[in-house]
Parts: structure tokens; C-alpha cells; sequence
């Protein structure tokens, strides 16, 4: 629904503040009406609630005297759609990053208790499953990813020895990261890439391990925390202006997860060298005024409020400190808190300034800002200790105001339900509202949606798309399932208006915060409200008998959720992995695993957890039954023993990045067994060479990256090996390179059908051999080669039809599809829209000047058109 013009405490209005912004409705086009991939930003604020900014005072109906006023966050409001029922997936800050991130509830993930902490800097990142993250994801489909502020997703490294960092942000997909690893200051660093930081006498960044760092106290020193939001955004805005000048053929993902409002609240906060002070927060100035001792909003007061006081009874105004028997030293203007709120203000206009005033390098003539989706909202709900609560929400049926209830860390609604608002020009309207139930958890599948990637089942497990939602301006119900969030030892599942919460019933608060003791399979009903009527969860409706059948539905699709391992339809568990940090895989006792035996090797040797590699390693021979993903580092078979190289007994093993290398025996793949390359480099230049798909199943697939091999084989040539073994050119760019004589060769199981190489269609992969074209389509002629699947009899043409052959000029020929798939609406809209498209980018690599297609000097959208172009020419009309 279309807002009308709000009242604030700044005085402003909507229909003028979009005139003054000017026109935001145009549609960024490459040309020809095709749209290129937005720019995405996400601002993360910390420990804010509605009440906190003014663009949402016409719902919480705070009164002017009372509302900080954050005009920048009002004209983003105004630019785009505005959500009252967005909630985090946790009431507290940790959790709910892993999740907005990871898109997997994270209950799910290693972390089961309350947020990370400083101190445990040995544990590594806190993401479940494959740690697959937004940043991760954008990096596949062509983006330049920046992170900024509060990590608080753990780390591992050696802080005040070497100053390096071996997992942080890096690993999880961003290109650049600076910021601190949990709090303000907490640990007295900063992290900067892979290094931790410190702040030199000039208040300049340096290693930490610099004779020039000077050392900070780790329990947050003012001095240096006053200086950690400038510098980042500092540094965020030289990021971006390099990227501009540099890569600007490229779209750019910003995570700032800002450090404002969360404690310390700094006393003379100060930003752009600006004071944060009475002047900019409010029209007419601040009024004492005496509220009432009533804080968790049952209506009753009571000795256990936080905000009761016995001797008093008053408490103190969450924006304005003042004179008064609760504060009788209080001074005239925003009280610490709300001078954070109101650098959370400023950044925002910082970023939408720069946003609005810098042109957008992909299109001409239009700015970064008419082809960036903006996201802002917060990790949980305000962390008020000492202050009043969030705010307040109208009741549809009757008008009567009716407190949120709880705050941060509390199960209530005061607790989750966040800010949150989203701006697209030209995809998302303007000035609008949603209702809808929203979780942050949903941000991966949409901005996969948006961009083009299609999860894999263990890919955000938890996360629906709501892009259609956003675009749309839709109310009511989004998602296909119900929205889970958690409190520490609680669960909440919202239906509609419906919100149950169930206990874990042997909940046992050991201070491990990675233990197994918080499993959620030991739940238990505890309270049910209606939201519609009750928004501040006063009445229970657990044992109302008209709400019983509701109640018993809601307690098992929450009680499937957890067993199953995932909600999003078509996914698969989300298995919590382990990391190896270098030497012998079978026998280094430094995994670091948070179900890890205690001497820290792999929990059982070989069970169905996640390695992830990111140092170098090695194994004798065989690596059976486990998950592999090797994201850096040089990994290598040594064979030490008569045995032959193998991943064997189910194993997979994902190579996305570092080097994989089998120098002195063949290279099996077994017993259903897989290797997936999507990056790195699989090395087997030396002798023998074999690249081999042997007994049973198993399958390789490439999607990018490089294999370097002699040979590649298909079963154990002098017997009989029945299975189905596929070696599958995927999406992506990825080359194969089989320098041998006699490059590819099949068993004699009696059975062609099983194995034989497939090409995908749209891959941009090469098979670099030296086989005549000749030699590859008498493959094609046997159905040892085949396109999606289909062998010539199924998919029909000549082999030129098919694939392209050329000669390289040195003995080798290189085997490709002539193309990709049609692009026309893929997406199914009847628009021709970079939905349909944005797979296309992969084909496009800014890096390789081959790519500049329309000959313009720069790899842009104008080639993806020319690309398009030559596509369609083949496309049924």
C-alpha cells in the first residue's frame, strides 16, 4: 500500500522529499530495454529498533519530544518499500549475521548458544553447513564483494604473533573486509584482509604486529572506538571510488555492518567531524518528561522492570537525558545511544550521496544509485538496559497504540521484528508498505533470484526468495513455509499472525556456546499469541481449544524443521563441517572442529561432517567416506604406500579454490565418489598422469577452474567396471587439458551407456586435446560425448550442429559448444529483462580481453548484448 505523507519528528514529507531527491524512477538499461545486475548494499545496524528512527514514527507513534530524528533514513524510506513485520532470525547479533549471510537458520549452525566472543579467536568462522554466504555466491555471477565494520562470525589466526588471519571474511567470500572481529574494540584490534590491525599515532591503520601500533584496551577503550566508523567509512568510500575508476564493468556488493548502536555508547560521538548533538535531532529541541515504570509492557509495574525504580518510580527518556529525579545530572541533549543512532544516520547519507552523485560506468547517462538494490536494516531489536521500550505499533481492529513488547535478546516481539526497508529504483516502488512477514534469512535466495545463481540443495537451506514480494509491494504472506526465529533456548515459528514459541526442554547452560547441549530436538510448546489482535503478547492462547489444531500443526512443522535440516522446498541438511588446518589429513591432531575428539582429529576419521582446507595438506593415498571442500592452500596425494590415489566411498570432494595434486600415481575417482572443481587448479603433470573415473559410479564435474592431466580414463581398462561415470562440463568457464597421445579412454563394461563426457548446454567450457575433430565426433558417433545428457540420436543435428571445434596451431585442437541456451524470458515475465540474462554474465570475463566482443575498449553490458545477439539468431521464434 502506498504510504501517505508522514509525520516525523523532523518535519518532513514524503511527496517533497522525492521531489528534492529528484527523478529516481528511470530504469538503468544497457540498451535495447535489457537491465544489467544491480549493485547491492546491505546496511547492517546494530541493536536497533523501530522506535529508533523516524521513518517509522507514524507506526510507533512516538511523540515528537520523544523521537531522535534520522532524515536520512526517512529519504530512503521514502525512496522504496517499507517493511513493518521484518524480523532477524535471532534476538541477538551473532546469530542473526550468520544467517542473513548464510541464509540457513542458525540454530543450525555451530554456534548454538548465544553470540561469539573475542577470546575464542582459534574456532574459525561460525557458518553452518558449506559456509556458503551472499558474498560467496555474488563472487560466482561476477561481483566485487566489500565488507565493512562488525565481523562477529569468528576468526581464527595469529593475532599478536605473525598478525596473519587464516579464516575471516576472505574465506567467506569477500574480496575485501575491513573492520573488527567482533564489538567495538573487543580483542584491541582491528582486521583489515587477512591481517589484524591497529591504529598507528596518526590514527592510520598498520599491522598489529607494527613498532607504530599502539595497543588499545581490550574491554573498549572510547579513544579508539571513536575512530573505528570513520575509518571504515573511509576506507569504504576509497573501495568504491576505485572500483568505479578501475572495474566498474563489474557490479559491486557492499556489506557495512555498522558497529552503531551497539555498547559502548561513545559520550562525544562524532562522525565526518561532525558533533552528533541536539542541533540535528529534533524540531524544537528535546522536553523533560517523566514515562512510566512499565517496560516489558504487560501493563502491571513491577520490582523486576528493568526500568523500576522503587524509591522514584520513574525512569529515564530513551533519546533525551534531562534533569530529573532519574537522572539528575542529565544534560540537554541525546543521551550516548542516541548519538550512535545517529551515526548510523549519517553513513546512510554518506553512502546514498555517493550512490546518487557518481555515474554509473555500465550505464551511460545514469547514476550508481538508479541500478542499486539498498537494503537497510538491523540484527536485532534495541538494547535498551536502562531505557524505555521499542515503541509502538497501531492494532488494525480498533486504533488502540499497543506497545511492542521486549527487546533485544528477549523472545518477544521487541526482540526480532526490525527495521527494515528496501530501494530499487524502477524494480521496487517508491513510498510504499508490506505487512508481509519477512525474514532476513530470505536476503540469499533473493539476491540469487536477482542475480541468476540457483542454489544447490545445500545451499541456503532455510532461505525463500522475496523478490516478487519486494518488487511488487506485497502484503500478507510471502513465503511458501513459516518464519523460525530464536531466542537462546527458545524457538518461534510465525504463521500469519500466529507466532508459538516451544522451549528446549533439557536446555542446559553450560557456557560452551558450541556444544551439543542446544539441540531443539527436545522442544516444548510454551505460548501461543495472535499478533493481529495482541501485538504485545499479553494473552496466551496455548490452551484456547479453538486454537488447537493450529497450535498442534505450527509445533510439528517446528519439530520437522529442526530434524529435517532444512525448510527452503527442494533442499537438502545442512551438515556442520570441520576445518583442517594443514599436515597429514588422516593423522594431524590440529583440526578444529566443534564436535572434534579432544585430541582435535576428525571426529570418527571418516563421517559425513565438511573438511575445509585452507592451509596446506596431504593424505596417503586415499581420502574415503567424508566431504572435502578445498577452498586454498596445496593439497597433495603423497602415496607413500603401493596404493593409487583415490577419493573413494561416497566422498566428495569440491576444489573452489588452492591447488589439488596427485604426482605419483593416477587420480581415482570411486564407489561413488565425485570431485567437483569450481575454481583452483587440479594438477597431475606429472607421470602417469591418469585422471581416472573407475570402479561404480562416480562422476567429475568442471565448472571453473583448470585440470591439467594426460589422460583421462573411464573404468579400469582390462575389466569390467559396471556404474554410471560422467565427466560433465558445467557452468562456467573451466578447461581440461589432456596432454597425452592417446587422451581419453573407455573400459570394456560391455555397457557405452554409463560413461562418456557431457557438456552442459551454455557452458563456456574447453576440452583442449590432441584428438582430431576427426577423432571427437567419431566420439560423438558412439555416444561417448553428449550435450545435456543427450546422446547425437536424442539431441539430433550434425556434430558441427553441436559442438565447435577449433586448431590451436600446435598439435592440439580445443572442443566447445557453439553457444549457450536461448535467453529469451527465461524467467517467464514476457519481459526481456537481465533476469534472463544474468547467466550470461559468466560468459562474459572482464579479464580476458576476447571478451570485448562489441570491440569497445572495456568487457561491458554492451558485449553481453552483442553475445545475446548471436544467440538468438539460433533462438525458435
Amino acid at each position: 500500500m502506498t504510504r501517505p505523507g508522514g509525520r516525523s519528528a523532523c518535519g518532513l514529507r514524503i511527496a517533497a522529499l522525492v521531489a528534492a531527491c529528484g527523478v529516481w524512477g528511470l530504469t538503468p538499461q544497457a540498451d535495447a530495454g535489457v537491465r544489467v545486475p544491480p549493485n547491492i548494499v546491505i546496511f547492517y545496524a546494530d541493536d536497533m529498533g523501530l522506535g529508533d528512527s523516524s521513518a517509522y514514527q507514524d507506526l510507533t507513534a512516538n511523540a515528537d519530544e520523544h523521537q531522535l530524528c534520522t532524515p536520512n533514513m526517512e529519504r530512503l524510506a521514502a525512496l522504496g518499500i517499507r517493511c513493518t513485520d521484518a524480523h532477524t532470525a535471532a534476538a541477538v547479533c551473532s546469530p542473526s549475521r550468520i544467517s542473513i549471510l548464510s541464509g540457513v537458520y542458525s540454530f543450525r549452525s555451530p554456534l548454538k548458544q548465544s553470540v561469539g566472543y573475542e577470546g575464542q579467536d582459534v574456532t574459525g568462522t561460525y557458518f553452518p553447513g558449506d559456509r556458503r554466504t551472499i558474498p560467496w555466491m555474488l563472487k560466482r555471477v561476477g561481483y566485487r564483494t566489500f565488507g565493512y565494520g562488525k565481523w562477529h562470525l569468528g576468526v581464527q589466526g595469529d593475532k599478536f604473533g605473525t598478525g596473519l588471519m587464516t579464516e575471516g571474511p576472505l574465506q567467506e567470500g569477500f574480496d575485501t573486509y575491513t573492520g573488527t572481529p567482533g564489538n567495538f574494540g573487543g580483542g584491541g584490534a582491528m582486521i583489515q584482509d587477512e591481517r589484524y590491525m591497529s591504529f598507528d599515532e596518526n590514527w592510520d591503520l598498520v599491522p598489529i604486529n607494527s613498532p607504530d601500533a599502539m595497543t588499545w584496551n581490550p574491554t573498549d577503550d572510547p579513544e579508539f572506538c571513536e575512530k573505528i566508523q570513520q575509518i571504515n567509512l573511509d576506507t569504504m568510500r576509497a573501495n568504491l571510488a576505485d572500483h568505479v575508476a578501475n572495474h566498474g564493468e563489474k557490479p559491486f556488493f557492499v556489506y557495512y555492518a555498522s558497529h552503531g548502536n551497539h555498547t559502548p555508547w561513545i559520550t562525544d560521538a562524532q562522525i565526518e567531524g561532525v558533533p552528533l548533538t541536539t542541533d540535528v535531532t529534533i524540531a524544537g529541541g528535546p522536553i523533560p518528561v517523566i514515562l512510566g515504570p512499565d517496560d516489558d509492557g504487560d501493563g502491571i509495574p513491577e520490582p523486576n522492570d528493568p526500568l523500576y525504580d522503587p524509591e522514584e518510580d520513574t525512569h529515564w527518556d530513551p533519546y533525551f537525558e534531562y534533569p530529573s529525579p532519574g537522572n539528575p545530572t542529565g544534560t540537554n541533549g541525546p543521551t550516548e545511544r542516541a548519538k550512535m543512532v545517529l551515526e548510523n544516520d549519517v553513513i546512510i547519507g554518506e553512502m546514498l550521496d555517493f550512490l546518487e552523485q557518481t555515474d554509473d560506468p555500465r550505464v551511460p547517462g545514469a547514476k550508481l544509485i538508479d541500478n542499486t538494490l539498498f537494503i537497510f536494516t538491523s540484527d536485532n531489536g534495541a538494547d535498551l538496559r536502562a531505557l524505555p521500550p521499542v515503541g509502538a505499533l497501531p492494532q488494525a481492529s480498533d486504533g488502540v497504540i499497543t506497545p511492542i513488547r521486549g527487546k533485544k535478546a528477549t523472545p518477544w516481539e521487541g526482540g526480532t521484528r526490525v527495521p527494515f526497508v528496501a530501494v530499487w529504483p524502477g524494480r521496487i516502488p517508491a513510498g510504499v508498505d508490506s505487512d508481509a512477514l519477512i525474514g532476513q534469512v530470505d536476503l540469499y535466495a533473493t539476491i540469487a533470484q536477482i542475480t541468476g545463481h540457483e542454489p544447490e540443495p545445500t545451499e541456503a537451506v532455510d532461505s525463500e526468495s522475496i523478490r516478487d514480494a519486494l518488487t511488487s509491494g506485497a502484503t500478507g504472506v510471502v513465503r511458501a513455509t513459516d518464519l523460525i526465529y530464536k531466542r537462546k533456548d527458545s524457538l518461534l515459528i510465525r504463521r500469519g499472525s500466529l507466532k508459538l514459541r516451544a522451549d528446549e526442554a533439557d536446555f542446559a547452560d553450560t557456557g560452551d556456546r558450541f556444544g551439543d547441549n542446544l539441540d531443539f530436538l527436545d522442544l516444548a510448546p510454551d505460548r501461543l499469541y495472535d499478533l493481529f489482535d495482541d501485538l504485545g503478547e499479553n494473552l496466551d492462547l496455548q490452551n484456547n481449544g479453538a486454537y488447537a489444531l493450529v497450535r498442534q500443526d505450527m509445533f510439528a512443522t517446528l519439530q520437522a524443521a529442526v530434524a529435517q535440516g532444512y525448510t527452503r522446498p527442494g533442499a537438502a541438511p545442512a551438515v556442520n563441517g570441520v576445518n583442517f588446518k594443514g599436515g597429514d589429513f588422516h593423522t594431524a591432531s590440529n583440526w578444529d572442529c566443534y564436535t572434534a575428539d579432544l585430541d582435535g582429529k576428525i571426529p570418527g576419521v571418516q563421517t559425513n561432517a565438511t573438511a575445509f582446507i585452507f592451509d596446506d595438506g596431504s593424505a596417503d593415498a586415499v581420502v574415503a567416506g567424508t566431504r572435502v571442500i578445498q577452498r586454498g592452500g596445496v593439497f597433495e596425494f603423497t602415496n607413500a604406500s603401493s596404493q593409487h590415489t583415490a577419493i573413494t566411498n561416497g566422498t566428495v570432494w569440491r576444489l573452489e579454490g588452492g591447488v589439488l595434486r596427485a604426482p605419483n600415481a593416477a587420480f581415482r575417482v570411486d564407489d561413488g565418489s565425485s570431485l567437483v572443481v569450481d575454481g583452483g587448479e587440479v594438477d597431475l603433470q606429472t607421470t602417469p598422469k591418469f585422471l581416472r573415473l573407475t570402479k561404480g559410479d562416480g562422476s567429475i564435474e568442471l565448472r571453473r577452474g583448470v585440470v591439467n592431466a594426460s589422460v583421462l580414463a573411464f573404468g579400469v581398462l582390462s575389466t569390467a567396471t559396471p556404474g554410471s561415470k560422467v565427466f560433465t562440463f558445467g557452468p562456467g568457464d573451466g578447461v581440461v587439458v589432456l596432454s597425452g597421445n592417446d587422451p581419453i579412454r573407455f573400459g570394456d563394461d560391455g555397457d557405452p551407456i554409463n560413461d562418456w563426457i557431457d557438456f552442459v548446454p551454455g557452458t563456456r567450457g574447453l576440452l583442449i586435446t590432441k584428438l582430431t575433430e576427426a577423432d571427437l565426433e567419431a566420439l560423438w558417433q558412439a555416444d561417448r560425448l553428449r550435450v545435456g545428457g543427450q546422446n547425437a540420436a536424442a539431441q539430433g543435428g550434425s556434430f558441427a550442429d553441436n559442438f565447435r571445434v577449433d586448431d590451436n596451431g600446435d598439435g592440439t585442437t580445443t572442443l566447445s559448444l557453439p553457444g549457450g541456451s536461448c535467453p529469451l524470458d527465461l524467467s517467464g515475465d514476457d519481459a526481456l529483462d537481465f533476469f534472463d540474462v544474468a547467466a550470461l554474465l559468466r560468459l562474459v570475463d572482464a579479464d580476458d580481453p576476447a571478451a570485448d566482443i562489441d570491440g569497445s575498449g572495456i568487457v561491458d553490458s554492451h558485449d553481453i548484448l552483442v553475445y545475446m545477439g548471436a544467440m538468438m539468431l539460433g533462438c525458435p521464434q
